[in-house]
């Protein structure tokens, strides 16, 4: 998340775990935190650290956590009963799909095809494909077409929100 957002308020850092307005001003109000806290890797603030910390956000975030990856679960039973999923993106990493395969607690086979992938992790029941570059199996495409993948992912970008 920390990656994404140059900064990020203690809202915004809830809204992104999932909470709505009413649960985020309850955890603010129940652990003491001021609302103008700001969300940062661990280390860079003392206020945002005991925030993470703090036994009701601990217990709050590990029900919201348990609640989404169960209804992630329920979705692709529903969807795909355990079969070998296929992913397809622009790329880079694939962190949403080791995200999707680590819910699924790492029991169903993903791959995933990418326009190119730099620095990603994979298994055998993770893998992935980079179509134009890989750094790991192409160098010649790879220092090719790799030199400015940010604004490739710009240009091919969906006309809607990520999912």
């Amino acid at each position: 998340m920390f990656l994404n957002y140059k900064s990020l308020n203690i809202d915004d850092f809830l809204y992104n775990l999932g909470f709505d307005k009413s649960e985020s001003a309850q955890l603010i109000q129940n652990t003491g935190v001021s609302k103008e806290c700001m969300a940062m890797t661990r280390g860079v603030s003392h206020e945002f650290d005991q925030f993470l910390e703090n036994p009701v956000f601990i217990q709050a975030y590990e029900r919201k956590r348990k609640n989404v990856k169960q209804l992630v679960k329920d979705y692709v039973d529903q969807v795909n009963g355990h079969s070998k999923i296929w992913m397809v993106d622009i790329g880079w990493r694939g962190t949403i799909q080791d995200n999707l395969y680590s819910s699924l607690d790492q029991c169903t086979e993903i791959t995933g095809l990418y326009f190119g992938l730099i620095d990603a992790e994979r298994c055998s029941h993770n893998n992935k494909i980079g179509i134009i570059f890989d750094d790991k199996k192409d160098a010649a495409n790879f220092q090719l077409m790799s030199f400015d993948h940010i604004d490739l992912e710009k240009i091919c970008s969906a006309d809607h929100g990520p999912v």
